[in-house]
């Protein structure tokens, strides 16, 4: 497996979905159903585009490598997070258990 190509699709993934919850955010406070609804579908928008990608010339078992690839990206995605959302001192502060709650749980 290709670490470093794994590593640069993860961060893809995460820059998209953050992106689009930068656009629709003004969805959070009005209507947080909707925004709630959005990102997971981002989300696996995101990850399957790159999947198909990361995928494309795999001549290995895909199903082993696919399973692989995403409890990947799944730890990325979370690390970046936490060093956003966890210290105090950000605009985006959560404790540990609200993250889990408000968007740890999107990226299952």
């Amino acid at each position: 497996m290709n670490y470093k190509k794994a590593l640069g699709w993860g961060i893809a993934i995460w820059i998209f979905a953050f992106a689009v919850s930068f656009i629709i955010f003004p969805l959070h406070e009005n209507d947080r159903i909707f925004f709630e609804s959005i990102m997971p579908v981002a989300v696996a928008l995101a990850t399957t585009f790159a999947a198909t990608k990361f995928l494309k010339n795999s001549k290995n078992n895909q199903a082993s490598l696919g399973l692989k690839i995403g409890l990947i990206w799944l730890v990325i995605n979370i690390i970046i997070d936490l060093f956003l959302f966890l210290p105090a001192n950000t605009p985006f502060s959560l404790t540990f258990s609200e993250y889990i709650k408000d968007i740890g749980f999107t990226y299952q």
